[in-house]
């Protein structure tokens, strides 16, 4: 069981293991510097020529520029997942509005985060692949007029100590794609979150909003010859929906009116006030005036 939690929380945490990895590496790395210490790849270093030894050095910035190549493809990657996780808002209000605010919301809003959370750690891990470690042991030219046995020690030690940075390189770039899988693992999470039936909440929402849309009888409204010619201040397509704005809530009061009878009213939101006449399913307007102070009682 133990073993069992120790291995999702590698896979949720990839970054926490390489950190100690390449601590390890690291402090090896400071050793084969600072003191004379056995080799492990070249520890048979004697035993090859010189050019054997400068093919097996000149691999090391092959294998490094391969992994730097990779660094760039996932930060190209990344840059194209910014999309998607602009996306989640969206997503996470369609959620909602599905099923309200509920655990499915909640996991939802967790899962936005760690989606957001790996990309962030997969951007950080691959620029540190270019930026803070892009360093190498190289060979320099007080090193080609030594002897023999002292320059093959040389390439030797450059050898091993560029063979654990790409190591390091490595691990980072690994690391890099367990955070990218993880991400895209909690984004499919979400989207087949978001494809799950209606459910109550949102059958109720919809009820609502028809016994809402019931309320208002879909009037056609008409207006008379000059019956806006007093107002100046408002554009004519604001004011037409002002106007309906205000026949919709006062619709129950409309409905008691009897046909032909003239109505008026003066709306307190939009200061306007409208003199109408009601047929059948028809406003008749017969003048509007904007601009009206009401007092309050």
């Amino acid at each position: 069981m133990v073993e069992l939690v120790k291995k999702i929380f590698q896979k949720m945490f990839p970054f926490v293991a390489n950190v100690q990895d390449n601590n390890k590496i690291k402090n090896k790395l400071n050793l084969l510097s600072s003191v004379k210490t056995d080799l492990e790849y070249m520890k048979e270093y004697n035993a090859l020529s010189i050019d054997q030894l400068k093919d097996f050095y000149n691999d090391t910035f092959e294998i490094k520029n391969k992994l730097e190549d990779k660094a760039k493809i996932n930060i190209v990657g990344l840059t194209i997942s910014i999309s998607l996780i602009l996306g989640l808002s969206n997503l996470i209000t369609k959620i909602n509005e599905s099923f309200g605010m509920n655990w499915i919301t909640i996991i939802v809003i967790i899962l936005s985060f760690f989606s957001f959370g790996y990309m962030v750690a997969a951007g950080i891990l691959s620029m540190a692949v270019l930026v803070k470690e892009n360093s190498v042991y190289k060979i320099w030219p007080e090193d080609l007029l030594s002897g023999e046995e002292k320059l093959k020690e040389v390439y030797a030690l450059n050898t091993e100590m560029n063979i654990n940075k790409n190591i390091i390189r490595n691990n980072y770039i690994y690391t890099s794609y367990e955070c990218i899988i993880n991400s895209l693992i909690c984004l499919s999470i979400i989207f087949l979150l978001s494809l799950l039936p209606i459910n109550d909440h949102q059958l109720n929402h919809l009820a609502y909003s028809a016994n809402e849309s019931d309320r208002y009888i879909n009037y056609k409204i008409i207006y008379t010859e000059n019956s806006t010619i007093e107002c100046h201040k408002i554009n004519k397509d604001t004011l037409e929906e002002m106007v309906t704005d205000i026949i919709s809530r006062s619709n129950d009061y409309i409905k008691t009116v009897e046909d032909a009878s003239e109505i008026k009213i003066a709306d307190k939101k939009h200061k306007i006030y409208i003199k109408f006449i009601k047929l059948g399913n028809r406003i008749i307007i017969l003048n509007v005036q904007e601009g009206i102070h009401i007092q309050d009682n």
